[in-house]
């Protein structure tokens, strides 16, 4: 009972911490220059006195989709792209005043527009089929990690393929991957244990590598398939 405790308690840390880092973290995201350490220390230290009237720190795209990452693993009881899209898209006709991206937005239209007949097109072709290789695929991720907690593989994959969804840069997609091994990781640490960094970073290229490996062989495959005499 107690290691299920403890897992939950590390399950609501994630969610919770990627929530307050959202929020936090957003006053900087679009400032052009580099915010010095000092001027992020201040910040935050003057948050924890009590005395000190501030407005309410609104959530972004990033907690909206984390949302319905989780929602759509839990309701499918697994990973269904078609579902995933339809939420993230549905979240954002519903409150489209979250900080979403231009490129993401029109990523939502398609998919609304074509019924979601191929969830992973409208991304697939964006930027001359190169894909968008921003950070939003890897800051909605830690729900992935979550559900897929005792089976790294199906965590890395679904890390992969939600990834597509918006972002289909393989930058992208190894960012999203990275992420949901760090949680993956951190997540089934033994309470009594020391971090040792170096094996933690170590697990975190193995994953990398496991997905770059898996999709060079499959990549194999297919151009091998398609030589074959029909």
């Amino acid at each position: 009972m107690a290691g299920k405790t403890s897992l939950l308690s590390k399950m609501r840390g994630a969610l919770v911490g990627s929530l307050a880092g959202d929020c936090l973290g957003n006053p900087f995201q679009t400032k052009g220059e580099l915010v010095s350490k000092s001027v992020l220390e201040h910040y935050l230290i003057g948050l924890q006195d009590p005395n000190l009237k501030v407005p309410y720190k609104p959530y972004t795209d990033d907690t909206a989709m984390t949302k319905n990452v989780a929602r759509s693993l839990l309701e499918c009881k697994g990973y269904n792209p078609r579902d995933m899209a339809v939420r993230f898209v549905e979240e954002y006709k519903k409150d489209p005043k979250r900080d979403y991206g231009e490129r993401v937005v029109n990523v939502f239209a398609r998919l609304n527009m074509e019924g979601y007949e191929d969830p992973y097109r409208p991304a697939r072709e964006q930027f001359d089929k190169q894909g968008s290789f921003g950070n939003g695929a890897a800051m909605r991720v830690a729900p992935v990690a979550l559900y897929f907690c005792h089976n790294l593989e199906n965590c890395l994959e679904v890390a992969k393929e939600q990834a597509r969804l918006t972002h289909f840069n393989w930058i992208a997609i190894l960012g999203a991957v990275l992420q949901s091994s760090a949680v993956f990781h951190a997540l089934n640490c033994k309470e009594d244990a020391k971090l040792e960094a170096v094996e933690f970073v170590n697990k975190l290229r193995e994953s990398i590598e496991r997905i770059v490996d898996r999709e060079e062989k499959t990549e194999c495959l297919i151009k091998t398939t398609e030589k074959l005499p029909r």
